[in-house]
């Protein structure tokens, strides 16, 4: 299948920016599996289109502020540092723009207390060590959030306030390069009231990292490999998996990262517990074997992201949305409304 096949047209003034003031009052459109567009509303209304007994899974990966800007050592260069994994005590594997000139043994300057040190370099991958002062000890004074690229900011003005955008309201287990998006239109109030009505909410962890954010550049996309993430299910968020399926009761993933994680972690008799890894890439073709509906953001062209949703709500339903929410003036990606996808 080509990835030109997954292209569409977004104009720039649809890409959002900035949240809405409430989170729920985003846009969502209800999707019907296979057949098209059933509805536009707000998000806040998806407690219409819940039943008792549902569960929804959500992703409770918290962010770092892991976007480090530091200077190379004595040339004084600018550099971004992009944190992604820790793998020791004083050592992350990082992303970094421009990174070409860097090389093993090259120190980055990134404030008078606080130097990184390139201990290898790997396919485009950097190992730093942080010999003062520790990386969270860095990302906490220095850090901003990682925000993608598509989101524009002209100065550090708005550093404090995207701390708590870019975060969902159900984040606990630190770890991720960016926010598990779907979930970032959901409010403390939001939870309650779907709490209240009988609906069973559990969450997982799916650390979002490179994997996620990949850009396919093969041709065709069974080509594309998709970079390792990391993932663990507690025992209780199985156990209430596992009831629901018993039950042949809904289960409502809210975004691609607990789709992935729980088709991952599925082994075709029950949900595993435990800590894990996954490069799962999903685009059509692929049997699901237990995910049915979902809550996603709308997303770039040419994605593993819209390939996943394509191969659970049926490319041309899912395109032919997607042109619908353009026409209507949706917003777009990390900020933008939403989908919810139904039988």
């Amino acid at each position: 299948m080509k990835t030109s096949e997954f292209y569409y047209d977004l104009p720039d003034g649809l890409i959002a920016q900035r949240p809405e003031t409430c989170r729920s009052d985003s846009r969502m459109m209800i999707l019907k599996k296979n057949k098209g567009v059933d509805g536009i509303l707000k998000f806040r209304e998806i407690a219409n289109f819940l039943n008792e007994d549902d569960l929804v899974v959500v992703n409770n990966a918290k962010v770092l502020p892991c976007r480090i800007m530091a200077k190379k050592y004595p040339a004084g260069s600018d550099v971004e540092i992009l944190l992604s994994e820790k793998t020791g005590d004083n050592t992350w594997i990082a992303l970094a723009k421009p990174g070409k000139r860097l090389k093993k043994g090259t120190v980055l300057n990134i404030m008078d207390d606080a130097t990184a040190r390139v201990e290898n370099v790997d396919n485009g991958f950097y190992e730093l060590s942080f010999p003062a002062v520790s990386a969270e000890t860095v990302m906490e004074k220095y850090g901003r959030m990682p925000l993608p690229p598509y989101i524009k900011r002209d100065d550090n003005s708005a550093k404090e306030q995207d701390k708590l955008d870019y975060q969902t309201v159900f984040a606990r287990e630190e770890g991720a390069i960016a926010a598990p998006t779907a979930g970032l239109h959901f409010t403390e109030e939001l939870l309650s009231e779907i709490k209240n009505m009988g609906v069973k909410v559990a969450a997982l962890t799916l650390n979002v990292g490179v994997g996620t954010f990949k850009p396919v550049k093969t041709g065709n996309i069974e080509e594309h490999k998709m970079h390792p993430e990391k993932y663990s299910i507690s025992e209780e968020t199985a156990g209430a998996v596992n009831e629901h399926l018993s039950r042949n009761k809904r289960l409502i993933p809210v975004g691609t990262t607990v789709v992935r994680a729980l088709e991952s972690a599925y082994d075709g008799v029950k949900l595993r517990s435990g800590s894990f890894k996954t490069d799962l890439f999903i685009y059509p073709g692929y049997r699901f074997r237990i995910i049915r509906n979902m809550v996603t953001n709308f997303h770039l062209p040419c994605s593993t992201l819209l390939m996943l949703v394509c191969a659970l709500a049926g490319k041309k339903t899912v395109m032919d949305a997607y042109g619908l929410a353009v026409k209507e003036r949706f917003r777009f990606y990390s900020y933008g409304d939403s989908m919810l996808i139904i039988e």
